[in-house]
């Protein structure tokens, strides 16, 4: 029986100091155009955001994150600025 290998996406807005972590399978390209997309939202500003494909645990994403100060959330940090 083999073990599932999970694979996560971190995705990090570092101007708001928060993350989020997404399982994303094998295939993290959908993720890398959404990332970019919201990098690019507004010509005048561009936003620091992030992000890479991790073999941790969620668990462990979220602890590595914190300890550097930064602040886990559900919400997607892709979304536009208020």
């Amino acid at each position: 029986m083999h073990k599932r290998n999970n694979k996560y996406y971190v995705i990090i807005d570092n101007d708001r100091k928060l993350f989020n972590v997404i399982e994303c399978g094998n295939d993290d390209r959908e993720w890398n155009k959404k990332v970019e997309a919201a990098r690019k939202q507004n010509p005048d500003f561009k936003r620091d955001i992030t992000a890479y494909s991790s073999e941790k645990t969620e668990d462990v994403i979220k602890e590595d994150q914190q300890r550097l100060g930064k602040t886990y959330t559900k919400d997607s940090v892709l979304l536009p600025y208020e």
